[in-house]
């Protein structure tokens, strides 16, 4: 990431993250992002913390903490730079943090920095936070790999507040020698755009619709099965066939897979 290590936080995948700024971030309720449907770990953390959990669209409850998923899962929205920046202003203007969860942003390419909420780190250190997991793009869930990237101010609060040790040496050299596999990341972002793209062409041939605001690197598609009955069954094949497909119930879209 080329972040200077005094605000670069490593530890346990995202998660470790989320529950730290549902606890330490500003009193207030948590703002969902405005997508039509969230992953809803920041939803659980908001609730253990006490927070009340309100719509994008409530702007006269002040919020505490606002959440922006960039790319948004599942749905896979994508947020550019102005609307985005448009949202931590708002925030910065009731005393609240943007969470900018940017997991899967460097599926985008090489140039992913140029469109990151990184650049905003800078201009508004006391209302954004960037957090990322690493599992995703180095395909390594059980190594549990996040990070955090945030001014001086939250880097000290979040360390100050951190488990000690909750990142483990493998992780730890696993993330040293994987970030220098060149040759990996080149292969992901050639051949995702090409794999999404056959993937849309099996569900349409399939009669069902796909989110077509979701760019071709998204690595997943947000698909309308139809009906609730329709989407379970297809995860399920799916799953029996070997092929990791989502049935997206828990985000509270039950007619949709991904």
């Amino acid at each position: 990431m080329a972040w200077p290590s005094n605000r670069l936080l490593i530890g346990n995948s995202a998660s470790e993250f989320i529950d730290l700024i549902m606890r330490l971030a500003p009193a207030g309720a948590y703002r969902t992002g405005p997508f039509i449907a969230s992953y809803k770990e920041y939803e659980r953390a908001a609730k253990d913390a006490g927070r009340t959990v309100i719509p994008h669209s409530d702007k006269a409850t002040k919020a505490g903490v606002t959440v922006i998923i960039h790319p948004n899962s599942p749905s896979g929205e994508f947020m550019e730079l102005p609307e985005l920046e448009a949202v931590v202003q708002a925030a910065q203007a009731e005393g609240g943090v943007v969470l900018v969860d940017e997991s899967f942003m460097p599926h985008m390419g090489p140039n992913w920095h140029d469109h990151s909420a990184l650049a905003f780190v800078e201009k508004y250190p006391a209302t954004i936070i960037v957090v990322n997991s690493w599992t995703k793009i180095w395909c390594c869930p059980g190594l549990r790999l996040g990070s955090v990237a945030c001014a001086e101010h939250w880097y000290k609060i979040m360390k100050k507040n951190q488990t000690p040790w909750s990142c483990n040496n493998m992780a730890q050299a696993f993330c040293a020698a994987v970030a220098s596999d060149v040759e990996f990341q080149q292969q992901t972002w050639k051949l995702l755009p090409e794999w999404r793209q056959r993937q849309q062409g099996f569900i349409t041939a399939l009669g069902w619709t796909f989110n077509e605001s979701s760019p071709l690197w998204v690595p997943w598609v947000f698909v309308d099965c139809g009906s609730a009955e329709v989407a379970e069954r297809a995860a399920a094949v799916a799953q029996d066939a070997g092929c990791p497909v989502r049935w997206c119930a828990s985000f509270g879209w039950r007619g949709a897979a991904r």
